[in-house]
């Protein structure tokens, strides 16, 4: 929007915006002008009917003016919108714009281009997020046409976002805009002459530099919802993504509750859940539909699954010709050989170290543990019987034939006699306390679409490594996987220390855990543990209703009394199914069927458990700690020497502060858990 008898040029900026939303985000655009006769009528009239035609839940409406602003006269009242800089200008008031916007349902931002830009006002009350970023603030005057306008950044930071495929929140894009103008460096001026000479301070002789034009802009949230709006190329209409040799991660969601939309910190949002706190939906209407979640995994592809389930890693081992190998050595080399570069071999260096205890032999035979002792839960359900599920309780040797598809025979009183075996359409595996045994199971049985995702997901969980990870392969054979890995510290204070007999490629325990009882000096009470604890989980298939879940939980240092052991799961007569990946907050028997929002139900559930857990380190520590720090101290140095609070037999002050060294404070730092 401009005035019809502008006199700033805005034109200039407005055509490159328009530009940059209409041929790199592909939306629609339109430009209006304000009329001098009647342009608070006229105004009222043209935002009426856009969000009559656009205005429904799910759409987002971006409303930009450039031209004058000024004050309003009324304290506390929004700016005034002037077609010139005389008092005799055609106005409207901003607030005609947000009066029709305080209970739209769609999400709406708004941009503003002008002096006094901005006026704090009453939040809306629709369904809809509502947000400002504007050129300067109420008091402020913003920048003329020209390189140092609001416009002429947001034009760059747009365009910047749109080539490097990133999704921009609009409280993202005021920061990047804002870093512009930090980084701005003043030119030195020349003459307007033919000679070009540089301008020179009469007074002081020192070259004149460009005096500062710039203004920093204002973000405000002006709606109720906890949530802020993410900008996102859409895919052109023409846009073929099948045809396409990889994937964008930015084009048009077929879902947009998925992703356009995140909830801002803190925030919850209780009701129905089958809508995601936070969703909307930011794109005109398409005559083609185009997606975010490439087009291909929204099919069902249950012709394809079920003829590429092989055992991919066991097929492999029956060709190789190496005599010197064993079973398992050969197995686990077609699990890992295809790492290309040489500087990688240290993830597959790391499994086949972790692995070398296991005898596939062995695992096949099953005797003793290998079949008695129970270290997995499966729960499947076929194509064919989509609401009958199939829990087991398994065994390492059981594993191993489930996921072979054998027929197994049952050791335990928890697995049927005989089960027949199906191609699962979903398949949800819970593993406590990986061991090398299971570890086979899983490399021996694995389908080569599975092999490299598996591979690097058993690696992060051996070597204790946290983070989150979103892959999508569309050469070759297309799939996808959603991975996390949460690791934290487990406080345990019932006297009982706890061994994890897993040994990493080190031949250490894989996990460590330490008596830390000494943090409460002389007094009496049960010996205090803390332990390494991680939980892995990983979904990954070939469509989004044919997947498998993986989640492998750390459970050692619980001594069996963990709410993940698989005891816990196991129900009594009449007690329904519980899913163990969520912690068992939710029914096995109404499973979620597609694979995205399994995965953020299963990362919800493990990330509150986590943060418990660290909670309770957090409140037990600095109880331990608390007799031991001055009330006036407030600044913690670098060194921490638990040992000399455990001999003290007065309370010390365990930071060092400035200059402690030469005070004789001690100066060795503290090693928590490794020896």
């Amino acid at each position: 929007m401009s005035w019809e008898d502008d006199d700033l040029g805005v034109d200039a900026e407005i055509k490159p915006l328009m530009s940059i939303f209409g041929a790199l985000y592909h939306y629609d655009t339109k430009t209006w002008k304000i009329p001098s006769r009647r342009p608070a009528i006229e105004l009222s009239r043209k935002i009426a009917t856009l969000i009559d035609n656009f205005g429904k839940e799910g759409n987002l409406i971006i409303l930009y003016y450039a031209g004058h602003a000024r004050p309003n006269e009324q304290a506390g009242g929004s700016p005034v919108w002037t077609a010139r800089r005389h008092r005799e200008s055609p106005t409207v008031p901003s607030s005609v714009i947000h009066s029709l916007l305080a209970e739209v349902d769609c999400d709406v931002l708004l941009l503003y281009d002008c002096c006094h830009a901005i006026q704090a006002g009453e939040p809306s009350a629709g369904k809809g997020a509502v947000e400002t970023l504007a050129a300067c603030g109420f008091e402020s005057i913003a920048a003329e046409v020209g390189s140092h306008s609001f416009t002429s950044s947001l034009v760059h930071e747009l365009a910047r976002a749109a080539h490097t495929q990133e999704w921009l929140s609009v409280v993202g894009l005021h920061r990047k805009i804002i870093n512009r103008l930090q980084a701005w460096m003043p030119r030195v001026c020349f003459t307007d002459n033919s000679y070009s000479m540089v301008q020179m301070d009469r007074q002081t002789g020192q070259p004149i530099f460009e005096t500062q034009r710039r203004r920093t802009p204002i973000y405000c949230f002006l709606s109720k919802q906890p949530r802020t709006i993410i900008l996102t190329p859409l895919l052109p209409s023409r846009f073929n993504q099948e045809q396409q040799p990889f994937i964008l991660l930015n084009p048009v969601l077929d879902s947009p509750r998925v992703a356009e939309s995140s909830n801002m910190i803190g925030s919850s949002q209780p009701g129905d859940e089958s809508k995601l706190p936070g969703s909307s939906n930011h794109y005109p209407k398409q005559k083609s539909k185009r997606h975010f979640w490439p087009e291909i995994f929204n099919s069902d592809r249950w012709a394809v699954y079920s003829t590429e389930l092989g055992n991919y890693c066991l097929e492999i081992s029956g060709l190789q010709t190496d005599s010197t190998s064993t079973k398992a050595e050969k197995i686990l080399k077609a699990f890992t050989e295809d790492v290309g570069e040489p500087s990688q071999r240290y993830i597959c260096d790391e499994i086949q170290r972790f692995c070398s205890p296991a005898i596939f032999e062995k695992l096949i035979e099953g005797k003793g543990e290998l079949s008695s002792q129970l270290v997995a839960i499966l729960d499947e359900r076929s194509q064919e019987e989509e609401s009958e599920a199939k829990i087991l309780f398994l065994g390492r040797q059981q594993l191993l034939d489930v996921l072979l598809r054998k027929e197994i025979s049952s050791h335990s009183t928890k697995t049927p006699e005989r089960v027949q075996r199906t191609s699962p359409r979903r398949r949800v595996l819970y593993i406590t306390n990986l061991d090398p045994w299971c570890t086979l199971a899983i490399a021996a049985a694995a389908p080569s679409n599975q092999v490299p995702f598996l591979r690097d997901f058993v690696y992060k969980h051996i070597t204790f490594q946290q983070g989150m990870g979103v892959k999508l392969k569309s050469s070759g054979f297309q799939s996808f996987q959603l991975s996390f890995h949460l690791t934290c510290f487990a406080w345990r204070a019932n006297g009982i220390r706890s061994f994890d007999d897993r040994l990493g490629a080190d031949k250490r325990p894989l996990r460590n855990g330490k008596n830390v009882s000494y943090l409460y000096g002389s007094a009496v009470g049960p010996d205090i543990y803390i332990y390494e604890v991680q939980t892995s989980c990983m979904v990954t298939g070939m469509d989004n209703r044919f997947w498998t879940a993986y989640g492998f939980f750390d459970t050692y240092h619980d001594g069996g009394e963990s709410k993940h052991d698989l005891s816990f799961y196991e129900p009594a007569e009449g007690e329904i199914n519980t899913d163990p990946l969520t912690g068992g907050r939710y029914a096995s028997d109404s499973p979620i069927r597609t694979a995205r929002e399994y995965f953020l139900r299963v990362m919800e559930s493990c990330v509150n458990d986590a943060k418990d857990e660290w909670l309770n380190v957090g409140h037990s520590l600095l109880r331990t700690i608390k007799p031991y720090v001055s009330v006036k101290l407030w600044t913690f140095g670098p060194a921490f020497d638990m040992r000399r609070i455990a001999n003290s037999s007065r309370p010390a002050t365990p930071w060092m502060p400035t200059g402690a060294k030469s005070r004789g404070y001690p100066t060795k730092s503290f090693s928590f858990l490794k020896s």
